[in-house]
């Protein structure tokens, strides 16, 4: 595995290739936030490195599989990868997301992160605003201001110098709240350990009561709060109650969807429905190339931020033909059903059965997932199939017309993919 050692002064941080930072979807976000005199360390290989002799007196963002952070940085440090250690000194913010996170050198202001683990060992100036699937500090740790955390599981010792607030499956405090504690738990158990000290109150909303140890101290009051109805765990009759009901949701809203597409734009819609039964293999190969490549394309001219009105266009197209996808698929059905029946006059009982064949087919335990990707593949499509064939008669239609060897004057038709 091959490691970079950053050094970024004036030209230097362009010497790096950029051609990898198209894989790495939050790093482009990352670079649009980025002002043109920090540090942006693009992805070059698999690990990245600040050694301990290295200060850098600017803002820095690096993207990479292993980020390693031994050096001082004098300024806002964002990073995603798979695996971060940050064991120098970021002297601003620190912005970090990735899926093992362990930070056991001093923040100078505020930490915002994400990520499965995250480990912090370290003094933080500011705030401590995390979401992640396991947290744990440890003893020496100091947050300078307040906590707020949104955990799976999550251990708090060191010390907390104002409040926290957290809302987790399980927690467990072993050392020190300045003033108040304000817990909202799912199913899981609030511990107070025989280290812990909270100088305010203890509020805490959970089924459960919490297991406080004798010598632990609260100098406020201790509150319990019973969760809210929309928050206790519902049961078997309310869950198979609500799975109808959104099935007849989904299903009314497919449907309604449908006829609007027939009403708004009957003949591309019928074109679409019809391209899905007459060239199903190549609806089902585009639809593919089209939910890999448009992605990939976004994020290129996000990147290249001049075009990110146009990847914003492109996305909500993407995400709107996804959605429309299962629409197309039950027009299809439906003209199988019936095909010598306009559906746009009024006939909607073809319509909704292609409909409802769609919906139940999705809710199949197992084959529904996979039918669900495949009809998306299907309508994602077809819906390109018909758009291509739209631009390239605009196209065609467009060119003067060129003279044969007789003289006379032809057109050329648009070919079709």
């Amino acid at each position: 595995m091959r490691s970079v050692n950053l050094c970024v002064k004036g030209a230097d941080m362009f010497r790096y290739p950029r051609k990898r930072l198209m894989v790495l979807p939050a790093l482009a976000v990352i670079l649009l936030t980025a002002q043109p005199a920090s540090a942006i360390l693009p992805m070059t290989s698999d690990s990245v490195n600040i050694p301990t002799n290295r200060t850098i007196n600017d803002d820095v963002y690096i993207g990479a599989g292993n980020v390693t952070i031994n050096g001082t940085i004098n300024g806002d440090l964002i990073a995603a990868g798979g695996n971060i250690t940050v064991n120098g000194t970021v002297r601003d913010d620190l912005v970090v997301t990735g899926g093992n996170i362990i930070l056991n050198g001093d923040v100078g202001q505020t930490i915002r992160s994400g990520g499965g683990s995250i480990v912090i060992s370290g003094k933080v100036g500011e705030d401590l605003i995390i979401g992640a699937g396991t947290v744990s500090t440890s003893e020496g740790t100091t947050i300078g201001r307040d906590v707020m955390l949104g955990a799976g599981t999550a251990t708090l010792s060191g010390e907390i110098k104002r409040n926290l607030t957290a809302g987790v499956g399980e927690l467990t405090i072993d050392g020190k709240v300045g003033k108040n504690a304000r817990i909202y738990l799912d199913d899981g158990n609030l511990t107070l350990t025989d280290r812990a000290r909270i100088g305010g109150n203890l509020t805490y909303t959970s089924e459960n009561r919490a297991n406080i140890d004798s010598r632990a101290e609260v100098q406020g009051k201790i509150s319990r709060k019973e969760p809210p109805p929309s928050m206790q765990r519902p049961t078997a009759e309310q869950k198979a109650t609500g799975r109808i009901i959104y099935f007849i949701i989904s299903y009314l809203a497919t449907f309604l969807l449908a006829m609007a597409l027939l009403l708004l734009i009957p003949k591309r819609t019928s074109e679409i429905s019809a391209t899905v039964t007459s060239s199903p293999w190549t609806s089902l190969l585009i639809g593919l190339a089209l939910l890999i490549l448009v992605p990939i394309t976004i994020i290129i001219l996000m990147f290249l931020v001049i075009t990110i009105p146009i990847a914003l266009i492109m996305l909500f197209l993407y995400t709107l033909g996804i959605y429309l996808s299962k629409a197309f698929v039950g027009l299809a059905i439906a003209k199988a059903f019936s095909r010598y029946v306009n559906l746009g006059k009024g006939n909607i009982l073809p319509l909704a059965i292609g409909m409802l064949v769609v919906m139940l087919i999705g809710i199949i335990p197992y084959v529904g997932p996979v039918a669900r990707f495949i009809y998306y593949l299907f309508g994602l499509g077809a819906a390109g199939i018909v758009v291509y064939r739209v631009l390239a008669a605009q196209r065609v239609s467009t060119q003067p017309e060129q003279p044969n060897e007789s003289g006379q004057a032809v057109s050329v038709e648009p070919t079709q993919p």
